[in-house]
């Protein structure tokens, strides 16, 4: 009996005002009759304390029933929150690390090219020195062998000249061998350097792209945590709906056989044989 008065108060929390109103009428009268039936046979109303308790039960289990669904609610929003932050955070460092990326990509081909252009404007700039140099004592000897030719008579004076012209030749070539092995010495420094930098802008470039890889990674499990957890909620809400209408379609059942019950004169609603009240009143 509680049981089943439990059952339809619940079926019936579910249906509008109207249908909630009749059922609660009818789930009394069928109370207070059997009530009735109960005292006037066996002077006790336990139906009615058990309706009681049930009724308390009903009332107590639906509230835990509201809070449970609010406190659900509050942790859905929370992780729909939550998810929201870490995708949109998750992209911003993927756009930082994409333009990170880029202007790494950027700065080593400059690297490149700077070097490319050093070293081919070096070569050239060494060239046309050799050329002029070449092309200045090539003038400078051509001219003093004119004046030696010319000027015979003053054969002493002029290797005093080209003594002093060798000896200035040679200083001016050992100064000239000491600038080109600065140059070649800061040359191979400078590329050293310049390989250095590449090597250490590869490994960022390498590093970056493996803190990358692993975002995307990590991004993809929360994803699939969310879509699992909401595929169960789901799961969860289609099988609470079903059970309940399993429990609406039974009650409406018993109430339909109880109906019939009564209308026929079935079970406990059976008419008493007048004999067997007068021998109740003897005794």
């Amino acid at each position: 009996m509680g049981q089943e008065r439990h059952a339809d108060c619940r079926i019936g929390s579910t249906r509008d005002d109207f249908d909630k109103l009749s059922r609660d009428i009818v789930t009394l009268q069928m109370i207070l009759t059997e009530t009735c039936i109960e005292i006037a046979q066996c002077d006790v109303y336990k139906t009615l304390q058990n309706s009681v308790k049930t009724i308390k039960l009903m009332n107590e289990e639906e509230e835990q029933l509201l809070r449970d669904e609010q406190n659900s609610g509050n942790i859905m929003q929370e992780l729909e929150r939550q998810y929201q932050e870490e995708r949109l955070n998750s992209n911003r460092a993927i756009d930082e690390t994409d333009a990170k990326i880029q202007t790494l990509r950027f700065e080593v081909e400059d690297v490149n090219l700077y070097g490319q252009h050093e070293v081919e404007y070096f070569n050239k700039w060494e060239k046309a020195r050799v050329e002029q140099n070449r092309l200045k004592w090539t003038e400078k000897e051509r001219h003093h062998q004119s004046e030696m030719e010319k000027m015979a008579t003053n054969i002493s004076l002029e290797n005093k000249c080209h003594t002093a012209l060798v000896n200035f030749l040679n200083e001016s070539r050992v100064d000239y061998l000491d600038d080109i092995q600065y140059w070649m010495k800061r040359y191979d420094e400078e590329t050293e350097q310049l390989e250095g930098d590449m090597i250490r802008l590869r490994t960022d470039l390498e590093r970056i792209t493996l803190d990358r890889i692993r975002m995307q990674k990590e991004f993809s499990k929360r994803s699939d945590e969310i879509s699992d957890w909401l595929e169960y909620k789901d799961i969860k809400r289609q099988k609470e709906e079903q059970e309940l209408k399993e429990i609406s379609a039974a009650t409406k059942i018993q109430a339909w056989w109880r109906a019939v019950m009564y209308r026929k004169k079935l079970g406990p609603y059976r008419k008493k044989k007048k004999g067997k009240k007068n021998k109740k009143k003897k005794k």
